[in-house]
């Protein structure tokens, strides 16, 4: 017999000429791709993908700081809702993840952080450079695994 926990789980997403495929043995995973566009108002689009924490903390840096740490932030609270299968009916601002360059996230911002569930079963999340442009972000539950990534090109 087949242990369900021994399944591999994956996501994909694409942006542009570009896909990403994540995989990972034993928990779910999610991944979301970006090309960043950096004529992008980021100051609208953060007053509607970020909740009001995630916000105020954001808008605290320094103005030079802001459009870079913008998209790490978009692109992991895209991620989360693509390992739980929920893609974009989640709305983004019911989450909370850190501004830092790898957060956990907690689902429940209703909570203060002592009375969250189990850290076992929080996600971590990861942005990644993949490309000039190009900005990748993983969720997982539980830690963040070794994270090695490959480039492969289709004509």
């Amino acid at each position: 017999p087949q242990n369900p926990d021994d399944h591999l789980h994956f996501n994909v997403s694409h942006s542009h000429d570009w896909a990403l495929l994540g995989f990972a043995k034993e928990r779910p995973i999610g991944v979301d791709l970006e090309w960043l566009d950096r004529n992008s108002d980021v100051d609208l689009l953060a007053t509607r993908v970020f909740n009001p924490k995630e916000y105020a903390e954001w808008e605290a840096l320094p103005e030079s700081e802001r459009t870079t740490a913008f998209f790490p932030l978009w692109t992991r609270t895209e991620a989360y809702p693509q390992a739980v299968g929920l893609g974009l009916t989640q709305n983004p601002r019911t989450l909370h993840v850190s501004i830092g360059p790898d957060a956990l996230l907690h689902a429940d911002t209703t909570r203060p952080l002592e009375k969250q569930p189990d850290p076992s079963r929080a996600w971590s999340l990861h942005s990644h450079w993949v490309a000039p442009r190009y900005l990748a972000a993983l969720a997982v539950q539980g830690p963040l695994p070794e994270i090695t990534h490959h480039e492969v090109r289709v004509w």
